[in-house]
């Protein structure tokens, strides 16, 4: 399934990662049959990066300001993500430097234009 998926967007600058959601006591298992398949695995566990999530852009008062908190008290330590859910978050997180833009909820056309 992942190769299906990786083959799909083999053309553009973008990756297929995993979820941390895994199956009870199959989390290896199917992190590897991501890796078998051309994906990437995404995180094993919450200590594994930094992941911002709207709440915490609504809390941090915007994406920008949200990733220079966690820039001053953590990177490069940890990689930072942001979890963005509209071309206008997406076009934010881009400028803000971040290692990785999670496209959440988003439909085909929006996944489009932001890849753009």
């Amino acid at each position: 399934l992942t190769k299906r998926y990786v083959d799909l967007v083999r053309p553009f600058r973008v990756r297929i990662f995993d979820t941390r959601k895994t199956t009870p006591n199959l989390r290896i298992l199917e992190k590897y049959a991501v890796r078998v398949g051309g994906g990437f695995n995404h995180r094993f566990g919450l200590d594994d990066g930094i992941l911002i999530k709207d709440n915490h852009i609504k809390v941090g008062g915007g994406i920008k300001e949200a990733v220079e908190r966690v820039r001053q008290r953590l990177y490069p330590l940890r990689r930072i993500e942001v979890e963005a859910d509209s071309l206008s978050q997406a076009k934010e997180a881009l400028e803000a430097k971040t290692d990785i833009i999670m496209l959440d909820n988003m439909s085909i056309e929006e996944i489009r234009k932001s890849v753009e």
